[in-house]
């Protein structure tokens, strides 16, 4: 309650200021032929970014061999599974084309007017520090490209050692021939029936070594920890066997990115995009696909100050003064806080509470001496964070 009665202390102490400065609000039909400064007020945008997981399922080279060899069926075809991970919604500040205005200022003009490059008003005479520059610059955007996760398959037995006898004749100078016999050894690729056949082997050959460490037998008997290594290595050769023959998976993390404008009017369940398990996001109208839509909740906190005006306007008018009598002064917003909701089949996947400017009351402060005025905005908003009135004899002329 202080805080509101000193604002309007303020307020009232403006209106007794000299008047050295005019506001024009632009429209297609607005001019003037002073000299001045343009900035604008922001209006809100969402950002949301979508983490989708993909999981591809790649069959083993030895698929079609799995339901001879080990009676497993099923595991020849590839397919793919997109999942939603996770959904992170942020609001981004730009300058509102309906909200565009103008500064109209006498020629000598001595005030510190800052503004952020796309126009939005930041300071009146109140220069923002570096250390405060870097901090109103964090990035909201916290995802980071994260590579592609695969696991690796070893293929274990795709070669064997051929052994062929090869001769050679020697004929000695008294006509004694002499054979020598040498073995080569050389590698030929296996078939893949036969590369299958001998995994399928060597499958049964680790569960038979496993089967003789755990039953009991005086004379390969292991100490505990021994054997529980022994049996875990057995198990990740006998995974990676399997690999071959069942396949493996592979997953990639994708992000996608969409930009929503909230608008008051936009009721009821709005369409986001559209997504589904075995595609992924996708708009295209030959599939069947789901959609994700975005629902907003408005809290209509500002709804009071709306009411004070249009009280004040029909005051205005029984007075016989023009309806726009409180304009000429800086313009500011109050933001509205909404409720956003990102839902998929009736299920809620994320939820963000966000202050939207466009949603809530645009207002003027009375004119005054502008070289008195220290006024520091909150830009994404457009709400007044700090409001100060000079006193005239604090050396400004």
């Amino acid at each position: 309650m202080k805080n509101y009665l000193y604002c309007a202390v303020l307020i009232l102490c403006i209106g007794a200021c000299k008047p050295t400065y005019n506001v024009l609000h632009i429209t297609g039909e607005s001019s003037s032929k002073e000299q001045g400064v343009f900035y604008y007020l922001p209006r809100t945008t969402l950002v949301i970014d979508v983490e989708i997981t993909k999981t591809n399922y790649i069959p083993g080279p030895y698929a079609s061999f799995a339901e001879q060899y080990l009676g497993y069926t099923g595991v020849q075809q590839k397919y793919s599974l997109y999942e939603i991970r996770n959904i992170v919604l942020t609001d981004v500040a730009e300058p509102d084309p309906e909200q565009l205005y103008y500064i109209e200022t006498e020629k000598r003009f001595s005030s510190l007017v800052e503004m952020e490059e796309n126009g939005l008003l930041r300071n009146i005479n109140v220069p923002t520090s570096k250390e405060e520059k870097l901090e109103l610059k964090q990035e909201k955007d916290s995802q980071k490209s994260e590579g592609v996760e695969k696991q690796k398959l070893l293929n274990l037995i795709n070669i064997r050692e051929k052994l062929d006898t090869v001769y050679q004749r020697q004929i000695l100078d008294d006509s004694v021939v002499v054979e020598k016999r040498s073995i080569n050894r050389i590698l030929v690729k296996n078939s893949l029936e036969q590369s299958a056949r001998e995994a399928a082997a060597k499958i049964s050959e680790i569960r038979a070594s496993k089967y003789a460490l755990i039953s009991f037998n005086e004379d390969i008997a292991f100490e505990s920890g021994t054997l529980n290594t022994m049996l875990r290595e057995l198990n990740e050769l006998e995974n990676e066997y399997f690999k071959l023959f069942l396949g493996y998976s592979e997953t990639e993390k994708i992000t996608y990115r969409f930009y929503y404008k909230p608008d008051i009017n936009n009721v009821g369940f709005q369409p986001l995009f559209r997504f589904n398990s075995n595609v992924g996001v996708n708009d295209s109208l030959k599939l069947m696909m789901e959609t994700v839509y975005i629902v907003q909740t408005v809290d209509k906190t500002t709804q009071g100050i709306n009411y004070f005006n249009i009280n004040n306007q029909k005051l205005y008018k029984k007075k016989g003064k023009s309806d726009q009598a409180d304009e000429g002064g800086l313009s500011y917003r109050i933001p509205e806080t909404a409720t956003f909701k990102i839902i998929w089949n009736n299920k809620t996947l994320a939820s963000a509470n966000i202050q939207v400017a466009q949603f809530g009351t645009v207002l003027r402060l009375p004119k005054y001496n502008l070289k008195f005025l220290k006024l520091s905005y909150d830009v994404p908003s457009g709400y007044i964070k700090s409001l100060e009135i000079l006193p005239k004899n604090d050396g400004r002329k």
